[in-house]
């Protein structure tokens, strides 16, 4: 008896399942193994934990890993598996591949860091094995489709999160599967907006925000406005924790637009992190990623990343001098704005400036990106008078703001807007990247609005793509 042998699509949930760090997923189509996307864990300490731990399969088993963007909490882990024994090849954008050396090598150096201050502290990896892991990247076009083997084709399209940013759309014999990344925001003021996919069956979606809709743009930048003119005339200083990659070089642009258009009080602004500084000369790299409006200012002869007041600080010492000043009693009463890393605070130069503004009334701390549960940004996020930092009670007196409207992750509006321009919609939507209870809200709003199935899995869960 002549049967036909069938094929078995899964996808495992390795991490970003009920919690917003750590993606990874992997796809398994009769034997030919992808991971996609393979993100360090950020938060409380036991999160963290599963940076050191085994990965829950053999890294030599696998046949390539796709890469959507290079947030850390996306690709922090692929020199991990590079050293566990993957073999296979890394296919990224070209952008994302220069940001991701960026970060994989800053990543490697903290860790060495760490080491040496800690003998506790584990290094996960160090920098031989980034550079098996750049060896292995293998650069893709935006909207190109890709071969992977017979019957399983993938596309990268533009995500509108971050520079070279993409989702995964997936034509595997005559299932479409559709990873999303990260989706961006509308009006972002520098990169490409999402492109949207046409038909999906199956599709594994971010929930970052999927419960709540962003302050409208313009809100938010008068109100960055307004902070920082209110705090420069009451001699503070502007702290602004910012990740290095998008959420700083979005922040340079308009610092400069409301600087030149009279709306904002000339200060000097402090980019206080050299990877902010190598990520902005990326940035300058790709203009052809950039959106209209963006992409005529540099067509005019303007740089969009320089104005007169921008301070790049690379050298820790003259960090640790800016960060001493003892603002509103120096000759010149002059404030200051500093954008550093980390952008949730869990470390880097961030911390000294938090320490020194914090108890201040007169200074402000600026928070632009989402905050993850168990980080020190959280707590300052959700009204802490008191944190720790460097193991010391520091009082928070700062003026804390939160500007919804800089997020470069889409909210409510933009995750179903994706959805609703796919023409043939998804018989099955998978709800992740989230806090778990937003995910659950989330899930139950696609149910609602489009009669889908949603379910948001748990972590190490398998699901069978019939």
């Amino acid at each position: 008896m002549n049967l036909e042998k069938k094929i078995m699509i899964s996808i495992r949930f390795l991490g970003a399942d009920r919690e917003v760090t750590g993606s990874c997923y992997l796809l398994d189509y009769d034997g030919f193994k992808v991971v996609v996307d393979c993100g360090l864990y950020q938060g409380d300490d036991e999160l963290e934990k599963r940076n050191s731990q085994d990965f829950l399969f053999d890294p030599q088993d696998v046949n390539a890993l796709l890469l959507t963007h290079a947030h850390l909490d996306h690709c922090g882990l692929i020199p991990k598996l590079v050293k566990h024994g993957f073999r296979g090849k890394i296919f990224l954008t070209q952008p994302t591949r220069d940001i991701f050396e960026i970060t994989a090598y800053d990543t490697a150096k903290i860790q060495k860091e760490d080491a040496m201050r800690d003998p506790q502290s584990q290094i996960i990896y160090n920098a031989g094995d980034v550079v098996n892991s750049l060896a292995k990247c293998v650069t893709v076009k935006f909207n190109e489709k890709m071969k992977m083997t017979d019957n399983f084709f993938v596309t990268f399209k533009h995500a509108g999160h971050i520079l070279g940013s993409a989702y995964l759309y997936m034509e595997i014999e005559d299932k479409k599967i559709l990873f999303s990344g990260d989706l961006g925001h509308k009006g972002q003021s520098i990169i490409k907006p999402v492109d949207y996919s046409e038909d999906v069956d199956y599709l594994i979606i971010e929930s970052t925000y999927g419960n709540r809709v962003h302050k409208p743009k313009a809100e938010s930048e008068q109100e960055l406005i307004d902070t920082v003119n209110d705090t420069v005339k009451n001699q503070g200083n502007i702290i602004i924790p910012s990740f290095a990659i998008e959420r700083t070089q979005e922040l340079i642009y308009n610092f400069k637009d409301f600087i030149k258009e009279g709306r904002m009080t000339p200060v000097n602004v402090y980019i206080d992190s050299p990877m902010a500084g190598k990520v902005t000369q990326v940035f300058s790299k790709y203009v052809n990623e950039y959106n209209n409006e963006a992409k005529d200012i540099v067509l005019k002869g303007d740089n969009p990343f320089y104005f007169e007041q921008l301070k790049f600080i690379q050298d820790a010492k003259r960090s640790k001098r800016i960060a001493s000043r003892n603002i509103g009693k120096n000759k010149k009463g002059e404030s200051i704005v500093v954008i550093a890393g980390s952008g949730m605070c869990t470390g880097g130069r961030i911390l000294t400036y938090l320490m020194r503004n914090l108890p201040l009334s007169r200074s402000s701390v600026i928070f632009a990106g989402y905050q993850a549960e168990g980080t020190l940004g959280r707590e300052i996020v959700d009204g802490e008078k008191e944190v720790y930092i460097y193991g010391k009670k520091v009082s928070v007196r700062a003026n804390i703001v939160t500007l919804g409207g800089f997020s470069a992750h889409g909210d409510k509006v933009d995750l179903l807007d994706f959805i609703s321009n796919m023409q043939k919609k998804p018989k099955k939507v998978f709800v992740c990247h989230g806090d778990e209870q937003i995910s659950l809200e989330f899930a139950d709003t696609v149910k609602s609005t489009f009669g889908i199935e949603a379910i948001v899995p748990y972590y190490n869960s398998q699901e069978v793509l019939e």
